[in-house]
């Protein structure tokens, strides 16, 4: 490399979505999370194949890195993460006792955080790379900077509100930013423990799901109920003004390191907490509908303050509670904004790529355009891919003339098929190059895939992706890219397109466009050739695991599901009987991180 240049490494680990991301002279070249390298959903280990991945991408090595950008700020932040908390319950609350017993909640197991490797992330890097040389800049960022400038800077806004809400940062809990070119400024912020991440959270692991993880089944499972629970739930979280709001100290305890983060009370109030093989009631529904309603009015009431505060009409969004996409729904369709951006990693997955935007636009002025977004994972070449179809003689497959067309026609047949294609996406949603596609035409290919194939509750809805073209036809809403807003279902969606829209009348549409994934325009458009609507069912290639990345992995997911179709590069691969051990394949690395399958 030369003098000039410069390579900037974000990663994240240690609380959530451990993640990498390298850009290289102001261009994002990759960004991919550590669980879909080792399997392990929401893993919180360090980072250490996602880094090969992104270093491998870019042909560099750890040593040629100029900065490295971590994702928590670890200089002095954790002491005043103590001392607030204990200034909270002690002064604010007058409890000695609930003081006490925060203070010994804080010496409880951590549920495997990586505590010890966060506060040293240099010495944690030399620990995974022993032969590297240190000559990188080193930084340690405020979470919800790095939430901000992940979310602004790749928007395309040149000026812009950005509101970051999610469990924690440091302190933080919601905080309020003014972008502006290549810059974001702080202006304010909610600190802990008064949090909207931490009461959703709670919600979730009351109604029998877990926290971290599960939020959106809570989501989905709302529009099947009816919010009479609404004053209960405003009774443990009261609005103020701006971005404040707190939450009651008695109904909520994961400030004290217990396992749950409803408290007895919270019991008391709504009655005993749904474990997670009870059979779901109205009563559930009813409380997840009444604490969706709350989350939705007291964000809409906190853009609406931000966007007056900062006089702008441009709304950025980013933190875990921006994947709430009927929120995101509901403010887009009340607000009359001239743009609203929600990252497609608006998690702490996306916080790795936020660490990395943030020290390139701050120490070398690069701006940034939503162009990059988000196809950063790895892709594979057919060599490649074929050299795994070989592994097993049982695997039956053929080189497809033309795998959109051939993809289209058993889509249309009414087939449940996966696509392995391309780049892998960032963030939580499939957005086609790791998808499951079905025909949306039958509504009972729904309780097919949910019962047969994602193995999954059957209250859950299936998203579309839909050309672009064809979006006012079927729907209303924001023309959304990244499947994080939901949109209003229209009459002939309704009637035609049945699988695809929620109890609540609304589906999270994806737009597809020729710009963003040509392939994938493609597929959709041969699929409108056949069944005369340019609309696809679109899942997450997954069965209980982080979503695909490796053609071993879909290979394996495939064998054991009851999905018809595998379309894998410009391969074709029929049904093949259900066998575990099929695929039976491990994966590993080479030194220069890329992946390899072995037998």
């Amino acid at each position: 490399m030369n003098q000039t240049n410069y390579a900037v490494l974000g990663i994240s680990y240690g609380l959530n979505d451990s993640a990498a991301a390298l850009i290289v002279n102001g261009k994002v070249i990759a960004s991919a999370e550590e669980e879909r390298f080792n399997r392990e959903k929401h893993t919180k280990k360090f980072p250490f194949h996602s880094i090969q991945y992104v270093l491998n991408e870019a042909g560099l090595s750890l040593s040629e890195i100029t900065d490295v950008a971590y994702y928590w700020n670890t200089n002095g932040r954790i002491l005043e993460r103590i001392l607030l908390h204990g200034y909270e319950l002690l002064i604010r609350v007058f409890s000695p006792v609930k003081f006490f017993k925060y203070l010994a909640g804080l010496l409880k197991d951590r549920a495997g955080y990586e505590v010890k490797d966060m506060l040293f992330p240099r010495k944690t890097l030399k620990r995974f790379f022993p032969d590297h040389k240190s000559n990188y800049k080193l930084t340690t960022e405020n979470h919800h900077d790095t939430h901000a400038a992940c979310t602004f800077l790749q928007s395309g806004f040149d000026r812009s509100a950005i509101l970051i809400i999610d469990g924690s940062g440091e302190i933080e809990c919601v905080s309020l930013y003014f972008g502006e070119g290549n810059k974001i400024n702080f202006i304010e912020s909610q600190k802990l423990p008064h949090s909207l991440g931490v009461f959703y959270g709670a919600v979730t692991e009351y109604l029998g799901f877990k926290k971290f993880d599960a939020e959106y089944k809570v989501m989905g499972l709302a529009s099947y109920g009816k919010p009479s629970y609404y004053n209960d739930m405003k009774s443990i979280l009261r609005y103020n003004n701006g971005i404040n709001f707190s939450l009651d100290d008695d109904s909520f305890q994961f400030q004290y390191g217990e396992e749950t983060w409803f408290s007895k009370k919270f019991n008391l109030l709504f009655g005993p907490n749904r474990k997670d093989d009870d059979s779901i009631e109205q009563k559930h529904m009813d409380i997840a509908a009444s604490a969706q309603l709350v989350l939705e009015e007291i964000l809409l009431d906190m853009c609406k303050y931000s966007l007056n505060k900062l006089n702008v009409n441009k709304l950025c969004f980013a933190g875990g509670v921006a994947l709430n996409c009927s929120a995101n729904g509901k403010i887009a369709d009340k607000l009359n904004l001239d743009g609203f951006f929600v990252h497609p990693a608006s998690h702490d997955g996306g916080t790795a790529l936020g660490a990395a935007l943030l020290v390139s636009s701050r120490k070398y002025n690069k701006q940034f355009a939503p162009g990059e977004l988000p196809y950063l994972g790895p892709a594979y070449s057919n060599d490649e891919i074929e050299s795994a179809l070989k592994i097993n003689s049982s695997i039956k497959y053929h080189l497809s003339k033309n795998i959109e067309s051939e993809l289209a026609e058993h889509i249309s047949q009414g087939k449940v098929c996966c696509r392995f294609n391309g780049r892998m996406e960032l963030g939580p949603r499939a957005l086609g190059n790791r998808s499951i596609l079905a025909n949306p035409t039958d509504i009972s290919i729904r309780d097919v895939i949910n019962m047969k194939v994602k193995l999954r509750e059957e209250f859950r809805p299936f998203a579309p992706s839909c050309l672009i073209e064809d979006f006012d036809t079927y729907f209303e809403g924001v023309k959304d890219p990244y499947m994080v807003f939901t949109q209003k279902a229209k009459s002939i969606t309704k009637e035609k397109l049945p699988a695809i829209v929620h109890a609540d009348g609304t589906a999270r549409v994806q737009v597809v466009t020729p710009e963003i994934n040509p392939s994938y325009y493609k597929l959709i458009t041969e699929i409108k050739k056949r069944t005369g609507h340019g609309v696809v069912l679109n899942t997450s290639f997954n069965i209980q695991e982080p979503i695909v990345c490796s053609p071993k992995d879909a290979l394996n997911t495939f064998c054991i599901s009851n999905m018809d179709t595998l379309a894998i590069g410009d391969f074709i691969v029929e049904h093949v009987q259900q066998n575990p051990k099929i695929c039976n394949t491990e994966m590993s690395f080479h030194d220069d991180g890329l992946l390899k399958t072995q037998k």
